[in-house]
């Protein structure tokens, strides 16, 4: 995203000094009543180098821009308690590492950490099994589709081909989180340019409005796979087996109340191969994919990423009081809707990326949704975090894919998008 050149000069003069109060200080101006400063039981030493400083800030930043993994459980990044990892708790880490710096005149203590995330004894008799379904969670193979050659290929992203960011200095860094707040914002109720209309454009110049989209990066449109690849023909539609040729997508400004239009150019597709060969469709584990667009989408803002906790998932919306909301192109009109209790995570503590969430209103995700971002309405200042991408409603519940590091890898940190 493009950096505020005048926060970061403001942002350079507060790090180099003690003054907290500059208007572009993320934890004193913008988030000054949203983010608190957290209990040393939630702050880990998270690049491990023996201290606690803004640069385990600046770790954490990384990961959610899918540029790093983390080997121990993601629980120790949650700073904030709230059951979701995101920028707030990059905050939550800036908030405490000042607070000792600045109040206390001290060193930041920190807590060990927790468990590895692959934990297990090469003694166990299921090691090999056990080994084999974490690499397939943590290393991805996706197909592109080119709508300039009309040609396909194959790419592979594993947790050893992330490529980490080196922050030159604390400033650099400062910017980069005042950025993220500048860009992203709260949901509005109707008319949210984040919102991309995904259709296809035939021969007859004839327009089909299939699914929905939502915008995570300058070029970067995040939507599901069966919005850009067709497992079966559609005999209602005529659509060919295969990536569609035809695929066209529409971002849209706002003037007035009225709609204005404006055609992407989309330069290719990317779904994982899984999809492809796996024997089922909508829904899957592997239903998640993105487009990528010649045209600078960052004028039109942006959803930031979060990832979920997947082991406390059961509890989540009734003890934090919060809902998970899809929003997109229902049956042509934005739409939303508020959904009940996210109650699982399937298969549970694996951290596959499929949540299932309850809605209250049968059938209330029709025609066009698919795609569509889900999202917590987020009181921090930061606007609204996604961490899903809406796939599918059953006969009482509603599904999709749950951000996840590999995803946010692919989303954020692909290095393959124009090769």
């Amino acid at each position: 995203m493009k950096a505020n050149r005048f926060c970061t000069a403001l942002l350079t003069a507060t790090i180099a000094g003690t003054i907290m109060t500059a208007p572009c200080n993320p934890f004193n101006a913008t988030h000054a009543n949203a983010v608190s400063v957290p209990s040393t039981s939630r702050i880990k030493d998270l690049n491990e180098d023996g201290v606690l400083d803004l640069f385990d800030a600046m770790h954490l930043m990384e990961f959610l821009e899918g540029k790093l993994d983390y080997p121990y459980v993601y629980d120790d990044m949650d700073a904030t308690a709230d059951y979701v990892v995101d920028q707030a708790d990059a905050q939550a880490y800036l908030a405490y590492y000042n607070y000792y710096r600045i109040t206390v005149g001290s060193t930041a203590p920190f807590s060990a950490h927790g468990a590895l995330r692959f934990n297990v004894s090469e003694d166990d008799p299921n090691y090999e099994a056990k080994l084999e379904d974490y690499l397939e969670f943590e290393n991805r193979s996706y197909t592109a589709y080119s709508h300039t050659t009309h040609t396909t290929r194959s790419y592979t992203l594993t947790n050893e081909s992330l490529a980490q960011t080196d922050y030159a200095n604390y400033d650099e860094l400062l910017a980069k989180l005042n950025n993220q707040s500048v860009n992203s914002r709260a949901m509005t109720q109707v008319n949210d340019s984040r919102l991309i209309r995904i259709g296809e454009e035939l021969s007859n110049s004839t327009k089909n409005y299939l699914a929905t989209g939502f915008i995570v990066g300058d070029h970067v449109i995040a939507t599901a796979a069966h919005c850009l690849y067709n497992r079966n023909i559609d005999p209602n539609t005529n659509q060919h087996k295969g990536f569609n040729r035809y695929k066209t997508a529409y971002a849209y400004t706002y003037e007035n109340n009225t709609q204005v239009e404006h055609k992407l150019t989309i330069k290719s597709v990317h779904i994982p191969t899984a999809f492809i060969t796996g024997g089922n469709d909508v829904g899957t584990y592997w239903d998640y994919g993105l487009i990528v667009v010649e045209e600078d989408l960052s004028g039109y803002g942006y959803f930031p990423l979060g990832m979920l906790l997947d082991d406390s998932q059961s509890t989540y919306l009734t003890t934090s009081s919060k809902t998970v909301t899809t929003a997109g192109f229902r049956n042509g009109t934005q739409s939303q809707y508020m959904k009940g209790a996210l109650y699982q995570l399937t298969p549970a503590g694996t951290g596959i990326q499929q949540f299932i969430y309850g809605y209250g209103v049968r059938n209330a995700l029709e025609s066009g949704m698919s795609g569509s971002v889900s999202y917590l309405a987020q009181s921090d200042g930061y606007g609204d975090t996604a961490v899903g991408v809406y796939t599918s409603n059953g006969s009482i519940t509603a599904q999709g894919m749950a951000i996840t590091r590999p995803l946010l890898q692919f989303y954020l940190n692909n290095g393959r998008l124009n090769s």
